[in-house]
């Protein structure tokens, strides 16, 4: 039996407030986690960044002890599995983690859409799965309006969804802008129909914001709704990337976006390709499996320490394949539990394999230092 330790959770506010207060269920997430810790003889521990100064030995950290979470003081776990969001300042206390031989595991998890898109455009392997992609400024918008009738501007390192603007050219002359607009509490889609002059709203938004412009890929859809796939490749007990769980997001009816927080339903890639029967569900898997882990492959030689990665990768009805955006926090939760339930059972690996990947390198660890 593996020696008994600690594995540490670098959770957001929200989680730990709520595990501490004990006002609320325990999150169905955290259930999966902390079984799988029992499994590798590990003791879960909660903190926040806040907590940390990078150069401590103990720290505070919420422990479940009969049911109940309660702070103690322990030593700092030597793994740690960060669930935040960093920022330079959190970036340096990790950095000082590591220094003193602590793993830290999803080190930075804030990312430049554009700097893995130019990652990637720089093997020749990747270039057929690639939409084009162009920084947003006016000279790049006016050249891909040349080329595509539809197109997507997205913040460079925006998340679920947030500041997503569509532009399609509905006939010789007119574009329609589609952007989500407020109304007090309300958030709406908006259109703004135009010729020849870019909208002033378009012209701000590019000069003030970092965007991209990407051509509209001809998504897949199911029962009418557009969709791609969110494909977890996770590191597992052996110090592998594994493909962990392919989930399909099905836009919600009427609308594009396919984050689950727009409103985006969670599917099996079986369930989708039901509408496809010319597609071999099992060689789409295995299709995409390769790719993701071929990519995680290629990002592990720029991104420090990742061990949890999303990849948002999409589908044309003819099969072929699009790497569209790499998640370095992944919103499983939203994905692949409603009401408390977890959807589907091959989906539960999204919570336990970073556990297995934690004992893996406790046990590296030890093995090294009994060398």
């Amino acid at each position: 039996m593996s020696k008994q330790q600690y594995i540490g959770f670098l959770s957001m506010k929200s989680v730990y407030n709520r595990l501490k207060n004990g006002t609320k269920e325990v999150p169905k997430s955290v259930i999966f986690r902390e079984e799988a810790a029992r499994n590798n003889n590990l003791i879960p521990c909660y903190f926040l960044f806040s907590h940390l100064s990078g150069s401590q030995d103990h720290i505070t950290a919420l422990v479940n002890e009969n049911g109940v979470y309660q702070e103690k003081r322990i030593p700092v776990p030597r793994v740690i599995y960060n669930l935040e969001w960093t920022s330079p300042i959190r970036e340096k206390i990790i950095k000082r983690l590591t220094q003193k031989g602590i793993k830290v595991f999803n080190e930075i998890n804030i990312l430049r859409k554009y700097k893995f898109q130019k990652i990637l455009e720089a093997n020749p392997e990747f270039h057929r799965y690639l939409p084009e992609t162009k920084i947003g400024n006016l000279k790049n918008l006016k050249e891909m309006m040349q080329k595509y009738t539809q197109l997507i501007l997205k913040p460079d390192n925006g998340i679920i969804g947030k500041g997503i603007l569509k532009l399609q050219k509905v006939n010789k002359k007119d574009w329609c802008l589609s952007y989500k607009a407020r109304e007090g509490k309300r958030r709406y889609w908006k259109e703004i129909t135009f010729q020849d002059t870019i909208p002033e709203m378009l012209q701000q938004t590019l000069e003030n914001n970092v965007y991209l412009i990407q051509n509209l890929l001809p998504l897949a859809t199911y029962q009418g709704s557009p969709f791609d796939f969110r494909v977890s490749t996770q590191k597992n007990g052996s110090g592998n990337w594994e493909v962990s769980a392919i989930i399909g997001k099905v836009a919600r009816e009427g609308t594009f976006l396919t984050n689950i927080e727009q409103g985006a339903s969670a599917y099996t890639l079986d369930e989708l390709m039901k509408e496809y029967p010319h597609l071999n569900a099992d060689q789409l898997r295995k299709q995409i499996t390769s790719l993701a882990i071929k990519i995680a492959n290629l990002y592990s030689k720029h991104v420090p320490h990742p061990a949890d990665l999303g990849f948002d990768i999409a589908i044309t009805p003819q099969g072929d394949l699009y790497y569209i955006e790499c998640n370095f926090i992944s919103a499983y939760s939203g994905f692949t539990i409603k009401n408390g339930v977890l959807l589907h059972e091959e989906w539960k690996a999204v919570f336990t394999n970073p556990i297995d990947y934690a004992r893996y390198l406790l046990d590296n660890e030890t093995n090294s230092k009994n060398k």
